[in-house]
C-alpha cells in the first residue's frame, strides 16, 4: 500500500470563525491535513510538544500568548516547525518582529485562499 506524505499543518488564530474557514478550505487539499487548531499561542505551544507539526499557520494578535512570542518559543522547541505569520496587522514593524521571532513567510488576512495555500506549499518544499 503506497500511502502520500500529508503537510502537517496547525493554524492559531482566537476567532473560531477564522479556523473553521481555513480547516475547511484546508482540508479539500489532499497533501494537506490540519492536525492542530488552537486560539492562542499557549495552548498552541502544548499540541505542538505532543504533536508537531510541519507548518504553523500563525495569527499575530491573540489572547493568553501573542503569535509572536509564540514563534518564537516554537522555535526553540523545534527550529524544523516552519512558522507562516497570518494578521490584519501587516505594518512594518509587525512583519519585522514575526521575522526576527522566526517566521519564514507573512500574509495578510486580506491573502486569497489559493495564495495562502500556495504559501503553504512553497513554505513545506522550500522553507520560504
Amino acid at each position: 500500500m503506497v500511502t502520500s506524505y500529508k503537510m502537517k499543518v496547525a493554524i492559531a488564530d482566537d476567532c473560531q470563525i477564522t479556523r473553521d474557514l481555513l480547516k475547511g478550505y484546508l482540508h479539500d487539499f489532499p497533501e494537506i491535513m490540519v492536525i492542530i487548531e488552537s486560539p492562542n499561542g499557549k495552548l498552541l505551544i502544548d499540541e505542538i510538544r505532543k504533536t508537531p507539526p510541519d507548518i504553523v499557520l500563525m495569527d499575530v494578535i491573540m489572547g493568553t500568548m501573542n503569535g509572536i512570542d509564540a514563534t518564537r518559543e516554537i522555535k526553540l522547541i523545534n527550529p524544523k516547525i516552519q512558522i507562516i505569520g497570518w494578521s490584519v496587522h501587516c505594518d512594518k514593524h509587525t512583519v519585522i518582529e514575526m521575522v526576527k521571532a522566526g517566521a519564514v513567510a507573512f500574509l495578510d488576512k486580506d491573502t486569497k485562499l489559493k495564495e495562502l495555500k500556495g504559501c503553504i506549499t512553497s513554505v513545506h518544499k522550500k522553507g520560504y
